[in-house]
């Protein structure tokens, strides 16, 4: 089965470092609708507005406002809800502020991830640690831009799978406590309001009713996996590192890259935007042909169920539902189940196809 397992996240004790982020909300819905415990430890959701008070979703863990960068609050916060598992989100993510603030930028993502990786360690309860690492910056890295790769995000991500890996080896494999590095593409969805992102700022051009002009004309946009596809695949891994050691390695979970030129894709979202898009096939047809061995699929059983089209759709509904006034907490949650049919649609297909 290629969804988490319900029986096995009821009542576990999840820490989630950055829960009030993008990606740290959905993450924060998910865990909760399962029925895990979930405790969340991060500084004041990144932007207003931001999905973490959208969707109310202080109901659905404790929360505890802090830096990663102060160990002693960190450890203050471990040992009082000794958890059983650690999701690491809690970064500074953005190259170009990386930039702008380097030495921030190295302190939350090198030294944060450091003292909660030692939080971990000093916690016996502590069982499984995931270590998100970076993803758009790593692929702008491979394109032959110099100054990317070598910019002070991407040192910073690099150095996160080093002590990650330095943890495990070290002190974690003695303890019995398994890690992993996991690592995302571009991810979009609903509730991204990051400033310097097309898809945010497309929709904030929308709400404004002004018209949208790319920064740069020329690059080619790489479209984005859904958010609950990647979230999935680290659910899904925690569930085999309880028990299993053989699988703290680094993994990848995102689908096939689809780039296009940026005017393209404007085009396209807008079509979408006002249902006038036909061409919507939802499930991914492509079964990563070209990736059939990964590893992500044979030992974890996951790969990406939405097209790249899916993704758009599922994403400007919920942008769309949120500028009518809907009610988000409950049109977020039902995001949630109808991906799940999806998901469950998926491996009816592909059973088809191996059959």
């Amino acid at each position: 089965m290629s969804y988490p397992n319900k029986e096995f996240w009821k009542d576990k004790r999840v820490f989630i470092t950055g829960h009030n982020g993008f990606k740290g909300t959905w993450l924060t819905l998910w865990l909760a609708s399962l029925g895990a415990k979930v405790f969340g430890y991060s500084l004041n959701p990144p932007s207003k507005p931001n999905l973490y008070e959208i969707v109310n979703a202080k109901e659905d863990c404790q929360e505890f406002f802090g830096d990663v960068t102060n160990f002693d609050e960190l450890l203050e916060s471990f040992e009082k809800f000794q958890p059983q598992i650690i999701f690491h989100l809690a970064a500074q993510p953005l190259v170009k502020k990386s930039y702008e603030n380097p030495l921030g930028t190295l302190k939350i993502n090198v030294m944060g991830t450091a003292n909660v990786l030692e939080a971990a360690r000093q916690v016996t309860s502590a069982k499984v640690f995931i270590s998100v690492t970076g993803g758009l910056a790593d692929t702008l890295a491979k394109e032959g831009t110099n100054v990317k790769k070598y910019s002070p995000y991407n040192v910073s991500k690099r150095c996160l799978e080093l002590i990650t890996e330095s943890y495990q080896k070290s002190f974690f494999e003695s303890f019995s406590k398994n890690s992993a590095i996991v690592e995302p593409l571009h991810v979009i969805g609903g509730g991204d309001f990051t400033k310097s992102r097309l898809i945010p700022d497309i929709v904030s051009s929308l709400q404004e009713k002004k018209q949208f002009i790319p920064r740069n004309k020329d690059i080619l946009y790489s479209w984005g996996d859904y958010v609950l596809e990647p979230l999935r695949g680290y659910l899904l891994l925690v569930e085999k590192l309880w028990e299993d050691s053989s699988y703290c390695e680094r993994w990848s979970f995102f689908g096939k890259e689809k780039k296009t030129d940026i005017q393209s894709f404007i085009d396209f979202l807008y079509k979408v935007w006002d249902d006038e898009a036909t061409e919507l096939e939802f499930l991914n047809k492509d079964f990563r042909e070209n990736l059939e061995a990964t590893k992500e699929k044979l030992r974890l059983g996951w790969e990406c169920v939405f097209s790249k089209v899916a993704s758009l759709k599922f994403t400007l509904k919920w942008y769309k539902n949120y500028l009518q006034g809907s009610n988000m907490r409950e049109f977020t949650i039902s995001q949630l189940k109808e991906y799940e049919e999806y998901v469950k649609k998926y491996e009816e297909m592909e059973r088809g196809r191996l059959n």
